[in-house]
């Protein structure tokens, strides 16, 4: 399944989330022209920081020196490097297109015997300007209980 990020101006209500498994994408496809991308930024940078992903009370992620992406009219995404995953997370058949950062790849977790559906995301090849990400997946924060030095996002 893919889908296509909805245009700039609508990121802020949208966060560019995929449809769930399922479900009825009812989202259409919008070519971003180069006037509509004018003021929009992104920007990455690593970050002294310890950040730890749970799901339903479990830890599953934990990482320091995260990369930190930036994005207007978007809160701070948390990258962690796959390798601070502590469980299996099994990459599905969804991905999105974000003319920003390039394609994104979805991936599921199981905790305690719940399916997590589409919580995390990568960037396997992103575009220039997001290469910092590239390793790298990130946990939707309203899906996902994201702790940055103990504090919650």
């Amino acid at each position: 399944m893919r889908a296509t990020c909805p245009a700039p101006s609508s990121f802020a209500a949208t966060r560019c989330n995929p449809p769930l498994p399922g479900a009825r994408n009812s989202r259409a496809a919008v070519d971003v022209a180069p006037a509509m991308t004018q003021g929009h930024t992104i920007s990455t940078h690593a970050e002294d920081v310890h950040v730890e992903v749970r799901l339903d009370g479990e830890l599953v992620a934990d990482a320091r020196r995260p990369v930190m992406l930036e994005e207007t009219g978007l809160p701070t995404a948390y990258y962690l490097p796959k390798d601070a995953l502590t469980v299996d997370a099994r990459p599905i058949e969804l991905s999105t297109h974000c003319p920003f950062k390039g394609d994104a790849s979805y991936w599921t977790i199981e905790v305690g015997g719940r399916t997590h559906d589409a919580i995390a995301w990568s960037y396997e090849t992103p575009n220039e300007g997001a290469e910092d990400i590239e390793g790298h997946v990130a946990f939707f924060a309203d899906r996902a209980e994201i702790l940055v030095d103990g504090v919650a996002v």
